[in-house]
């Protein structure tokens, strides 16, 4: 009795697992990142912004997707992001001298996106595919020059919108994410940013 039970629950189990995995994926990704920072509320009469140069970061992590009909899917992802950029600043008052000086802010982040996953394109071994959603970060660590003193938010939101190539179980992909709001990356001043990245992911089971 307790042997026909147990064949029961592992017949089971291997039917679900089945069914699932024409429902679901599971994968991990890593990628390269490349971040502009830019300011919006410094006094310009005192100084003024001479450059906001991208700096290279990554990213690491794993993704899911859950198909919702057809070609449309929820992909949830969860990943550790470095982003860094660069700022340069003059004097422009004679008045209140402030010498030409720059700094690289670097915010390290885990990451949450609640994208929207549409197969695009599909063809024998693959297909294109865009995706695009809201993103959560919960800062880990931010850093910039001790005498700019910011104080870094512990959270914020952004917008990611990209797509790539998916071939058998690698993905290809490229995005675009940018700030919800000019305090994203600061309370002290209004410090926003715009990342680009491009991640390749691995599918380690699933649809």
């Amino acid at each position: 009795m307790k042997r026909n039970i147990l064949l029961t629950i592992i017949i089971a189990g291997f039917v679900f697992g089945a069914n699932a995995q024409d429902r679901f994926l599971f994968g991990v990704k890593g990628g390269y990142t490349s971040t502009r920072f830019d300011l919006s509320n410094y006094d310009q009469r005192v100084i003024q912004i001479d450059g906001r140069d991208s700096k290279s970061g990554y990213l690491a992590g794993i993704y899911t997707r859950a198909r919702v009909f057809k070609g449309l899917s929820f992909q949830p992802e969860f990943y550790y992001a470095k982003k860094k950029g660069e700022l340069s600043f003059s004097g422009v008052n004679a008045d209140f001298p402030f010498p030409d000086t720059s700094f690289v802010t670097s915010v390290q982040a885990w990451e949450l996106p609640m994208l929207v996953h549409l197969k695009l394109i599909d063809f024998e071994s693959g297909n294109l595919f865009a995706v695009a959603g809201p993103v959560v970060s919960f800062v880990k660590e931010g850093t910039t020059d001790p005498d700019a003193g910011f104080d870094f938010n512990k959270s914020n939101w952004t917008m990611m919108l990209g797509g790539g190539l998916e071939v058998w179980r690698v993905t290809l992909d490229a995005r675009y994410e940018w700030a919800l709001s000019n305090n994203a990356v600061s309370k002290d001043i209004e410090e926003f940013y715009h990342m680009f990245t491009i991640s390749v992911g691995f599918k380690i089971f699933g649809i």
